[in-house]
């Protein structure tokens, strides 16, 4: 199948997520993971930018969660 940006866009829209296919089994889990999250359908369920900027960081070009980290009880 070929990739259009029109049909990749209808896919997130129906919350068909192809996260299988190239380029996805290259990409970590934890990638993966913020992609569903931040493309939740549902609002009340989706994660904001505040909670993603603030439990993921990007070192080079590595996606890590560090919400398992504690800074003296700072979220």
């Amino acid at each position: 199948m070929i990739e259009t940006e029109k049909g990749i866009f209808d896919a997130v829209l129906e919350g068909n997520l192809d996260l299988e296919s190239p380029p996805w089994p290259n990409i970590s889990s934890s990638a993966k993971d913020l992609i569903r999250k931040m493309l939740t359908r549902d609002p009340k369920r989706r994660i904001t930018a505040a909670q993603a900027l603030g439990k993921y960081i990007i070192i080079h070009d590595n996606l890590i969660d560090w919400s398992f980290l504690s800074f003296n009880g700072c979220p």
